[in-house]
């Protein structure tokens, strides 16, 4: 067989220089690989916040103004940059342990990209989403008896399930809640609509057990397919003449009671409403808009000098009363 010789003024090449080179970049690309993976599929942990006096924290820095005595303890394996649960570089998931802050206030004063799961148990409590503010929650989160969560104009997507437990009131004076999942506030907890709003919810459900009292300066807006169900145990009550309006998506369905209890005119209800529960009122002279139709089983109460009005296409099935005050 004839030797291979290499053709003239070819250049000469290492078969060791070229395995070594190869070598080279298969460890390096398999160690690029190994980082990324760490990096993208870091665990979700649980996080807590201590605090070595009563104060008023800030998410983003809780060491800092305005109180400088809380701290976050992150979860083992943190990733680095991962200074409080939820910003960009942790990982999607985490829990927030809120607990033990009795007579404290948290502020979520900035917009948190990662979901996470809240599981607040601080008696005095106060959980703040101000405009500034946005939380993304997944999983079950669950807020304890003793916490008032506000909402004032900032943004809360759940894509999981929140419980508002017994005894927790929920502020909403203005903001969005959104996203897929359900809000739901139990038997014994509050949630009060008040304030200059705006108010918008988005796909989200609230799902309430407990009481609504809806008094806001400016309409609430149920859009995208949000709702409020209002279960057999749940009340709503009407306390002045703001509207309830929807693009058209939204709807309210009530197994339990929607009362009238304050205003001196209308509330003009301009969403879709499903009543196998009670419609009524408590203020007298006062009167109850159906504006965008609906489905009825349920009981449609009268008390001295009220009305109802429906407008748009409305479903009567057999079980629906409509009773008038004794005369």
């Amino acid at each position: 067989m004839p030797a291979v010789v290499d053709a003239p003024g070819a250049p000469k090449r290492s078969v060791l220089k070229l395995s070594m080179a190869v070598s080279t970049a298969i460890a390096v690309a398999v160690l690029a690989g190994i980082l990324l993976f760490d990096v993208s599929a870091a665990d979700a942990g649980t996080w807590t916040m201590t605090a070595s006096s009563t104060g008023t924290f800030n998410w983003s820095n809780p060491s800092g103004p305005p109180s400088f005595t809380g701290m976050w303890n992150p979860p083992v394996g943190n990733p680095a940059g991962c200074n409080y649960p939820g910003q960009a570089p942790c990982p999607s998931g985490d829990t927030v342990q809120l607990n033990g802050l009795t007579g404290s206030t948290v502020i979520v004063d900035v917009a948190l990209p990662q979901p996470l799961t809240l599981s607040v148990a601080s008696t005095s409590f106060a959980l703040q989403v101000p405009a500034a503010g946005a939380i993304s929650l997944t999983g079950a989160s669950t807020i304890g008896n003793g916490t008032t969560w506000t909402i004032s104009g900032g943004t809360v997507t759940n894509g999981g399930t929140v419980t508002s437990n017994s005894g927790v009131i929920v502020v909403w004076t203005g903001g969005t809640i959104n996203g897929p999942g359900t809000f739901g506030i139990a038997n014994g907890a509050t949630l009060n609509i008040n304030g200059a709003g705006p108010t918008t919810l988005s796909t989200q459900q609230i799902s309430n057990s407990g009481s609504i009292n809806y008094a806001p300066t400016n309409p609430l807006a149920i859009n995208t397919g949000g709702a409020i169900s209002n279960t057999a145990a749940g009340s709503i009550f009407l306390v002045n003449d703001t509207a309830i309006n929807s693009d058209g998506s939204g709807s309210i369905s009530n197994a339990g009671s929607i009362t009238k209890s304050g205003g001196g005119a209308t509330s003009n209800i301009n969403v879709a409403v499903s009543n196998t529960g009670t419609i009524g009122f408590s203020s007298s002279a006062t009167s109850i808009a159906l504006n965008s139709g609906g489905t009825h089983g349920g009981t449609f109460a009268f008390g001295t000098g009220n009305t109802f009005a429906f407008n748009g296409n409305h479903t009567l099935i057999p079980l629906r009363r409509f009773l008038e005050p004794a005369r």
